[in-house]
Order: structure tokens, then sequence, then C-alpha cells
């Protein structure tokens, strides 16, 4: 408990010291800033100079404004302004009050991605105003004229300095506050051009905003109870009965009050030494979650509504109306408190009021607030969230819980993660996505209300399709969030655009286990007025359904058979309510990542059967009755006690679920004249453990002789218990023909279903005689030489030791996460497509499943994922961000790594870094097992590490701190940085997909599209020979349901008796065993890479790909003495040039047309031809 507690204060300090650093990075340099000072303080004379104009109507004032001002500025009318009827005057006169307001007014803006805004705010004179302006628009009218007056004093005005108009220093147009059409803004930003006016390099925008003083409109008329509409809004109109306007109103209102909300801010400030810094890392942390300066439309809850809760917290917000925080904390402590305050207040129930003389009027304001949350602002009249969507407020919470969560994390360093890179990609924040082309509906007509006082139709979609969703979906989700795009900005001699279409993104976050269920459960039909409801929002898809129980209630069902299309459900579901509740917004729906599942995980040789099924539900079954039956067997010597799987399709995470024989000779006699090959069967592998003995034999030859008798007896007495083939394969091509160890002796078995099962026999006396053998180099070596028995040693350890801890741990990682399986399976299609995975020289699979349960065990900043896609995308983005040069991969596989063995993974890992020698041949062991990559295999312990290599992927466990289990010799770097660019490069592709619709499918296939331009050689294999597993991976048979044609050409069910199974059995069997594991391709290639390990590495996809790339290693062709123990075929180079120079007499160098010439030659009958692309 001590040690925890002292990890915990640990971490909060290194936290709280990465803050205070971040700090210093993101403060803004106020005093550097001249050429924005300068443009500031030259906004203020121009605009203080503005020439008064007389009262005119207000139609003559717009027809005039081109003559008086400028032609070259179109008056920023909100649309359908101003009124036909409009019959008020307009008069101009320069600004009462001008003032820099907002963050860097304050000095608590910050540097973000995007920089950052200087808010200008332009006082409109109270002369330009009457008393009742805040009726029919006058006040928007008028304020969106003066604007227009001030951008004509822009576009006119000619620098005295560089004697150049401002618009040559400038890019000015006008853009919507918070995508407000009512609200246009004026923005300002440089052009680099090193004038005096250049504030490029600050990234700053300057926003002009017009407002109005606290006396020029009386407030009495600007509460939420007053109607600005008398006349046209009645009674009648409102869901409430009530006659008024409170969005409306409180708009006007907040123009008013920026003057009195930055004088209360200031006085926070001044009264708080680290105000200013809670507030600086909030908008840090608020720019990385989407709420950025340049993209306000999307969320309405922004630094100054941060600003005020904290403001509100240093003095009320506890028990009692105590205060929350301090001003004697620090900002790192104000902004977590400030954090934890709002991810766990409950603002529907419990609103957010300043002044304590307001409470009475709490009421009243509830009863018209317009708004789902209230947070009155000091001077007790506006509500600060009245903008707030539940979808936003929702998002923000969880956001906010999340971050919580990750810093209270002692796992790793999550700093970085958290406030250091955006979190807004909706491929990874989210588990789906859906694009909406339009939100601007005619499904969602507005109220009345907000038809009259133009309100943004925008808000009040994002709103209806909020709680359609949440009815919907139910428990499926655990947040839902509705993001629209932004608004852009306009030119200035441009009118605002009235019908621009409005993209938004739905993004999903579900809950793992219920969202793939088939059967949403509803009301009772009793509850007629729930059951009514149901059946609306459902419509044909709501039946009435008895259930086990008994129970019998409304329902809807989702009839998705796999579990790769049941992971679709959710999208079915949310395109349904959308085709049935909004079909204008249904038809431009998509789902991007759905493609996934269409090309990454279908078969591009499928031949369509009835009764086949992509599921791993068969083949585990088979493999668990064969379990039973194998220990119910009584007549072997020894009994079997355990069976432990190894291998991924065991564990529900090989791309394709296994194959059954029968399936295979199904597709083989489907396949005209022998085109194709598919007798390959990837069998599911487990080890067995025999009860512990005095019979074992002493010594290890005897030990396999042993097992190789055993594995006899258990063939026997499985053929004597049900129909099933099986042989026992001693796999001499694995071992030296000198050496009497044969350590890969296995039983292949075909059961009566047609699954191919491979056993092998661990025997703990066998591996410590290896292991005695193998590192004692003193010990007499009368079986085998030393290097073979490393070897053998380290194969041994892989196959009965890391594989079944591997296997154990990522199999309960699946269990609890539902969706990791799917997600390597993803992934594995990702890396094989490129020739960059589970093959010899590349990626090991067992590597890449530890490299996605780092996605799993340590998402921040997002949660775990909740779908395969999602984490697809997450894995893609840690490959291609982690810093594999400068920190390891450490994969908390068992989640209770202690603090102790994290420090001795980071001493190893630096100790590799520093190391860039090459291990000796004594420390070096090949691991090449039977069906396995070559990897370095030393005992878990290390004491075969091979010291001095560099791992270039250095991934650790608590188990394996040194990273040798399975990255010690693969990749190399050269795959490492090719793996790493790719998915650098596929995540640029899909985001480039999800911002314009154009090619988008094609976009999204090239994900599977290997580029072949970077290999040096092209190896074509002949179509014949290939194994295609992919092939016949395609589908399980299961025996129930094989169809065949009758005589009379119709389909039959076969019959599953023990004699028909025996009697199909007896056709494919016999075969079948025989090719189980069998890949010839793999094979060879690995015959090459053994030849010419030296000179060429070589790539291959293995689901069945007929072209095999290849690459020239560094320095393979370089000029090197000629020796006679050289197994390089080369050449004199003098030989290969006309006037050889005398440094070269007597060197050779790399023979590659005699190379690829022998390569050609060792694949006769494999190799159709060699595509020569570049030499070395």
């Amino acid at each position: 408990m001590a040690q925890e507690t002292a990890t915990d204060l640990y971490n909060v300090s290194l936290f709280q010291l990465q803050m205070e650093e971040l700090l210093k990075e993101v403060r803004l340099p106020y005093a550097t800033f001249t050429p924005l000072q300068h443009a500031l303080q030259q906004l203020r004379e121009l605009f203080t100079q503005i020439e008064a104009r007389a009262a005119q109507p207000i139609h003559e004032a717009v027809s005039a404004f081109p003559a008086q001002f400028s032609d070259r500025v179109a008056l920023p009318f909100p649309p359908g302004l101003p009124l036909p009827e409009a019959k008020w005057t307009m008069t101009v006169s320069p600004p009462q009050n001008l003032n820099v307001a907002g963050s860097f007014g304050l000095q608590t803006a910050v540097w973000t991605h995007q920089g950052f805004n200087v808010d200008m705010t332009v006082e409109m004179p109270d002369s330009l105003f009457d008393a009742r302006d805040n009726n029919h628009h006058i006040y928007f009218t008028k304020r969106a004229y003066y604007l227009g007056v001030l951008a004509a004093a822009l576009i006119n005005h000619v620098d005295p300095t560089s004697g150049l108009p401002l618009t040559e220093h400038w890019d000015i147009g006008f853009a919507s506050l918070r995508g407000d059409p009512r609200r246009p803004i004026l923005i300002i930003r440089a052009r680099p051009d090193q004038s005096e006016l250049d504030f490029s390099a600050t990234r700053a925008t300057i926003r002009i905003l017009p407002v109005l003083s606290a006396q020029a409109i009386p407030h009495r008329r600007l509460e939420p109870t007053f109607n600005s509409f008398p006349g046209i809004i009645n009674p009648a109109d409102s869901p409430d009965g009530t006659a008024s306007t409170p969005i409306y109103n409180s708009l006007i209102l907040e123009d008013a009050l920026i003057t009195s909300h930055l004088e209360y801010l200031y006085k926070v400030v001044s009264g708080s030494s680290h105000f200013s810094d809670a507030c600086a890392l909030a908008k840090v942390w608020l720019s990385q979650q989407g709420y950025r300066s340049d993209n306000e439309t999307a969320h309405q809850f922004n630094g100054f509504v941060w600003s005020m809760l904290l403001a509100y917290l240093l003095k009320a917000g506890g028990s009692k109306n105590s205060r929350v925080l301090s001003n004697q904390m620090t900002g790192y402590q104000l902004f977590r408190g400030t954090l934890n305050f709002l991810a766990t207040h409950d603002f529907a129930d419990q609103p957010l009021i300043f002044r304590k003389d307001v409470q009475a009027q709490l009421n009243d304001h509830q009863a018209v607030a317009a708004a789902p949350y209230l947070f009155l602002d000091p001077t007790g009249k506006l509500n600060l969230l009245r903008m707030v969507s539940p979808a936003e407020m929702n998002y923000l919470q969880y956001k906010a819980r999340l971050t919580m969560t990750h810093m209270s994390d002692s796992e790793g360093d999550n700093f970085v993660a958290l406030f250091l890179r955006p979190h807004t990609d909706p491929l990874l924040a989210f588990d789906y996505h859906l694009k909406l082309q339009d939100i601007v509906t005619s499904d969602f007509p507005l109220s009345h209300i907000d038809a009259v006082t133009k309100a943004p139709q925008v808000n009040d979609t994002v709103n209806r399709l909020q709680d359609l969703l949440v009815r919907g979906l139910t428990d499926r989700v655990q947040l839902i969030t509705i993001i629209p795009a932004a608004q852009a900005a306009w030119a200035l001699n441009r009118v605002p655009p009235t019908k621009t279409a409005v993209s938004a993104t739905v993004g999903l976050i579900v809950d793992p286990v219920n969202s793939t269920r088939l059967v949403d459960r509803g009301p009772s039909p009793e509850d007629e007025e729930a059951a009514q409801a149901f059946r609306k929002l459902w419509g044909k898809r709501a039946e009435l359904r008895r259930f086990r129980d008994g129970t019998m209630l409304e329902s809807t069902v989702w009839e998705r058979q796999t579990t790769d299309s049941r992971a679709l459900i959710i999208v079915d579901m949310v395109a349904y309510l959308f085709g049935r509740h909004c079909p204008s917004l249904a038809k431009d729906l998509d789902y991007i990542p759905g493609r996934l599942y269409a090309t990454i995980l279908a078969d591009p040789h499928r031949i369509d059967m009835p009764g086949f099924q992509n599921s791993f539900a068969e083949p585990l079954r088979a493999f668990n009755d064969l379990v039973q039956q194998l220990k119910t067997l009584s007549k072997l010597p020894l009994s079997i006690t355990d069976i432990n799987p190894v291998s991924a399709n065991l564990r529900y995470t090989s791309l394709f679920p296994p194959a059954s024989a029968l399936n295979a000779m199904h597709l083989r006699s489907k396949s005209p004249s022998n085109e194709l090959n598919t007798h390959f069967l990837e069998p599911m592998e487990a080890n067995l453990v025999l009860a512990d003995s005095v019979r074992w034999p002493a010594d290890l030859v005897t030990i396999q002789a042993f097992k190789r008798v055993f594995f006899v007896k258990l063939q026997r007495c499985l053929a004597q218990a049900r129909p099933a083939h099986a042989s026992v394969v001693v796999a001499p091509e694995y071992a030296t023909h000198q050496s009497p160890i044969h350590p890969y002796t296995h039983l292949d078995i075909i059961t009566a279903s047609g699954f191919p099962v491979r056993l092998w026999l661990h025997s703990p006396q066998e591996l410590e005689m290896l292991e005695q053998l193998a590192l004692d180099p003193q010990r007499p070596l009368t079986v085998a030489p030393q290097l073979e028995l490393r070897r053998i040693f380290a194969d041994y350890v892989t196959q009965f030791v890391r594989r079944p801890w591997h296997h154990a741990r990522i199999r309960y990682l699946c269990q609890n996460h539902p969706s990791m399986a799917q997600t390597i399976r993803l992934v594995k299609r990702w890396t094989a497509a490129h020739q960059l995975g589970l093959t010899a020289t590349t990626l090991p699979e067992e590597a890449l499943e530890l490299i996605v349960a780092q996605v799993y065990l340590c998402p921040s900043p997002w949660s775990a994922p909740g779908s395969g896609v999602a984490g697809f995308f997450r894995t893609l983005h840690l490959l291609a961000h982690h810093d594999w040069k400068r920190e390891p991969l450490i994969v908390n596989i068992e989640e209770s790594m202690e603090p102790h063995v994290r420090d001795e993974i980071m001493t190893e890992f630096k100790l590799n870094r520093q190391s860039s020698s090459t291990a000796h041949l004594s420390g070096q062991v090949e691991a090449s097992g039977p069906g396995r990559k070559k990897r370095s295999a030393p005992e878990p312990t290390g004491v075969l590490a091979p010291k001095g290599n560099l791992i270039p992927m250095y991934i650790a466990t608590a188990q394996d701190t040194q990273s040798q289990w399975w990255t010690a010799e693969h990749p190399q770097k050269v795959v490492l940085n090719r793996l790493v660019a790719l998915a650098q490069a596929s995540l640029a592709c899909v985001a480039d997909s999800n911002d314009s619709t154009k090619q988008m499918t094609a976009q999204w296939a090239s994900l599977l599209t290997p580029s072949l331009d970077h290999f040096d050689l092209l190896l074509h294999l002949n179509p014949k020979r290939l194994d295609l597993p992919a092939f016949v991976h395609v589908s399980c048979l299961t025996p129930d349901h094989y169809l065949e044609k009758n005589k009379d050409g119709l389909t039959k069910a076969h019959d599953t008796s023990a004699d028909s199974v025996a009697s199909r059995l007896k056709k494919v069997g016999p075969v079948a065993v025989n090719t189980i594991g069998f890949d010839p391709v793999a094979m060879f290639l690995r015959d090459l890479q053994a030849i010419y390990k030296d000179t060429l590495m070589f790539f291959a996809e293995p689901y069945g790909s007929n072209v095999v790339g290849a690459l020239w290693l560094p320095g393979a062709a370089k000029e090197r003495p000629l020796r006679s123990d050289s197994q390089l075929n080369t050449v004199p180079v003098s030989r290969l040039s006309d006037e050889p120079s005398k440094s070269s007499s007597g060197q050779v160098t790399l023979n590659a047309d005699i190379v690829i010439t022998e390569i050609k030659r060792l694949g006769e009958g494999v190799i159709k031809s060699i595509t020569v692309q570049r030499l070395p």
C-alpha cells in the first residue's frame, strides 16, 4: 500500500511538472507582439475616424451604401433582413468605445495548432439605437449595417507607412459568430509580407465584434420572459403557453454584457495568481477535444464559459454553496478541480447561479430559459449554457471523465496523448461515426418561434436527431454526439450564404456487450402509451414477441448471422431510424468504415455455397469435442492432464476461421482443370501435457522415441474411439539428418467434421535436458552440434512456454474486449496485404497481437475501442506515431505490472539502443520450428538473449523485458520503417476520404492495395502452385447443413450419422491429413531467404498473392576481396568495367544477373517469371 501511494504521488508530481513545462510553451509572449499591437492600434485609430452620417430610412441607407461607403462590400445582413416593412432609420457615427476583449485581453490566450483569436469589441454608439430596437430584428439589422461600415473603412484605408491599402497587407472577410447568421463579424489575417502590419508569425486572427453598451436597450426588454415580436408570436405558438423569445433576447443581451463580463473576469484574474494558468491549460485541453478557435460552429461551449465556470467554483459550487476551489491552489489544481466538477456535476438538475439574490427567481428562469441547462452569469441575467445542446454536454462530460481517468492512471505516461495530440479524428475518437452530407432538412421544420426569430436550423436539427438516436439505441451506446461542420467565412463582396449545405458527423461510443445483440426488448403491450410510442418509433420493425421466460413484449429483431456482420447492427439501426423519421438525411447517410468489412474480411476467390458459414463456432466445437475425447482415453501409457491451445485460430484472431477438409474437397471439385491448388489446411494447434510419472526416460534421445511411440498409440486409440484420420509426423525437414533428436514430432488429426488439428507433446524433462545441453559449452556434445541444440532449445521454448502463455493472455483479453479479435483480424489483413506481416522476415503474428493489445490496455486519450474498425485505425495510429527509436512499447498484458518492472524494461531498452555491435555466434539463437517463423527465442529468463543485437521494434512485457520473445530478429529496420510509413499513408488516405466523397470507394480500397514500385525484384508465381489459404478459409462447413445435388438436381442434406461421416472421411482423410500446414510457397520462400540472407530480403502475402517482392540488402553489391569461404555468387570487378582501376584489382562484387537466374532455376514450376525493377 505504501508503495502504491508513493507511486501515485510520483505520478501526480510528474504530471504537474509536465503541466508547468507545457505552460511555458503555450503562453503568449505578449511583449514580442509588436506587429500585432501595431495592427490593433491602427484599427483603433481607423474606426474612431469613421465619418458620421445623418439618419436615413433603412432601405434608402442600404441603397446608398455603395456610393457612401464602398461598392466592394456587400452588407452582411442575415437572410431575409432588413424586413420589407421596416420603417426605422439608420445613422452612422464613430464607435463610442473600443476594447481588446476575450482571452487575449485577459492575457489567458495560448498557442494552439490553429493559432489564437484576438477579439476587438467595437461598441456602437447609443445614438444608433432606440429603446425598442430589440423588436423585429432591428438590432441585428443595424448591427450588420454598422459592421459593413467598418468593413468599408478597412477597404478604403491606406497604410501611411507603406502607402498600400490594408487589403494588400491583410486578408479580410466576414464570418458568423459561433455559426449564428444573425451575428456576423469581421476576421482579419495577416499576409507574410514583412511589413509593420505583418503579424502572420503569431498565427493570430483578429476578430471585430460589434457590441452595444449596457444602456442602449433596457435590460427589462431583454429578459427571457419578454416577447420581442409582438403581434407575430402569440402564446399559442409556444409549447409552454408563453409568448416569449428567450434565446433571441439573450443574443442581444450577450452583446450588451461583454464589457461587464470582461471587467468581472479581470477582477478574478487579479485576485488569483494562478487563474490564468488554469485557463491556459483548459484552452489547450479544449483545443485538443475539437473546441478550436477556428471551428466554433461545432461547439457552443468555449474558453469563455470555462473561465466563468472556474470563477464560479472559486466562489461557490460546493455543499451549502461553499466554494469548491481556492485562490491558493496552483494552476494545475484549479484546472483539475474544474475538470472534475465538469465531469461529475449534473447540469440538468443542479443549475449554477453566481448571485444568491437571484435564487428566488430560479423557477421563473427555468420556466422560460428554453434551454436544458442553466448557468446564470454574475449579473444574474444571462444563461451562459443556453446554446449548449444535450449532445454537446454529453460529449464534453464524457471527455472530461475520460481525461480524469487517464490523469489518475499510473500505467505509463498519458500526458502527451492527453495534451499534445488532437483527439478529434472521428475514425479514432468514436467506435462508429456516420457522415451526414447536409443536416439542414425539411424533415424537421423549424417551430414558428424559431422561424420568426431566424434561428439556425442546424441547432434544432441536432437536438431532434440526438433525441431520436437516444430513444432508438438505448443501452447499446454509452455516448451519442452530433458535430456539425464549421461554416466557412465569406468574402467582403459577397452576401452571406443562405442555402449552404452543412455536413455533420454522428459519433457513437458503444457498449461492447450490448451493441451486437440481435433482439431489443421494448415495453409490455399492457402499457399502451409506451407500446404505442415504441411502435411509432420503429414502425414495421416493431413486433410483439414471446420470450423464453414467458414474457410478451414489443421488440425489434436484427438479422445478422456472423460475428463480423453483427458489428454493423448499430449502423442498421441508425439507417432505419433516419429512413423512417428523416428520409432526406437517410439518402445521404454514409458509414464510411463499413467498407472495411467488405474489402478486408471478404475474400476475392469466394465460391458461394449453401451451408457455409464464416464462423469460429463450428471448428471450436470440433476442437473441444476432441479435447474431451482425448481426456477420456484410458489405454494410453500416461494419461493426458491438460491440453493447451497455442494457435491464433483457437483464440479467434486468425484472419479466417479454420477450414474443413470437406470444404476443401468441395472447392477442389469446383475448380476447373485444377487451376487452383486448394490442398492447404491450417491446423488448430495445441500442446498435450501428460501426468507426472517416474516412467519418463532419463535421456533425450529416448524421450524423443517415447514421444513418437506415444503418438502412434494415441493414433490407434482415436481410430478405435470414433471416425477420424490421424498421422504421426516426425518433420525431419526441421532438423539435420545427422541428429537423432527430432523435437518436432507431432500428431496431425482430421476430426469427424473435417477440421485439422495438430498436437504436440510437452515434456518438462525434455526441456531441462535441452537447456543443459544447449547452454553448457563444457558439456560433451554426442547428440548434435552446439548451434543446432541451441536452435532446437529455442524452438522448444517458443512452442511449449511462450506460445501457450501468449495464447492464454490474448484469448483472455479478447473475451474481455469483444471487438479485439476483430481488430486483430483487420490489422493482420492490412499487414499481409502490404506484405509486411505474418511471414518469416516481417512482423511476427504474436508481435502484431501485442500491438493491438496495447491499443486496448492503454487507450489514452480515448476509451478502449468498442468496434473492430475503431481498433484497426487506433492500431495504425499507434504504429505511425510511436517513437520506436526512443521508446519501448511496454504492454502490460497481465494488467499488473510493478513499477520496478517498468524500470527494468527501460534499462534494458537503453542498453540495447546504446549497443550497435552484432551478437557473437555463441549468443545468437535462430528459431525455425515447424510451421513457425524464424525468430530469436531465448529462454524467458533471458539466458539466450543475444547481447548487442539492435531490436528496431522493441516490444516488452513483464515476462519479456528484453523483447526477445517475438521481435529480437524481425522485423528488421527496413521493414519497420516501411510499416510506419504505410500506417501514416493509410491514415492520411482515409482522412482525405472523410473530407470529400469523390473517389471515396477507391481510396478505401487502396488500404489493401500494395505498392510494388519500391521492390527491386518481383517474382510472379504460378497460380497452379499457390496454396491460396484465403480461398480455403472462406467458410467453415457445418455437417448438419452440408448440401449436395441428388440425381434429380435437387439439394439434399447430408446424412450426419457415424457411418456417413466415416465414408466421407475415407475420401478426403488420407489426402487432407498429409496436407495439414502444407504451404509450398512459404517453404520455398523460407529456403530462398536462407540461401540469400546476405543478399536479398523477400516479402510475400500469406493469403494467396501471386507476387513476391524482393529488396537488395544494403551493401550487397559492394566491392570486397575474393574469399574461398564466401557463399555469394560474385564476379570480378574488372570484368564489369571497361577501365578497371588499380584499387579494384582482385576485388569482386555481387553477380546480380546470375543470382536472378539461380532464383528462377530454384523456383522452376513455382516461379512463372521475374521482373527486374532495379539492380543493386
